[in-house]
């Protein structure tokens, strides 16, 4: 799969900037962008299985349906491989 993203001026400097700044030398710069992708990507996985705990919580739902029942988000798989970007 290919994600094109498309940024105005100000974004692009902002990116570049940011790259300069925090990519490791020896990671490409499509590994370090997929590795901050997918950062976000379980981040926001993250903050959304939050959401939906908070709301059974509020409205006394029984997510054990859905698997939900007894998962800690710190018990929430992370991907492995952006280790080395967040170690970096």
């Amino acid at each position: 799969m290919k994600i094109q993203l498309k940024f105005n001026k100000e974004e692009a400097l902002a990116i570049n900037n940011f790259m300069e700044m925090v990519k490791p030398p020896e990671i490409p710069e499509d590994d370090f962008m997929k590795g901050i992708f997918k950062m976000g990507v379980e981040a926001m996985e993250i903050r959304l299985m939050d959401a939906v705990k908070q709301h059974a919580e509020d409205n006394d739902l029984d997510l054990s349906a859905v698997g939900l029942e007894d998962t800690p988000i710190e018990d929430t798989p992370v991907d492995e491989s952006t280790d080395e970007l967040q170690n970096s």
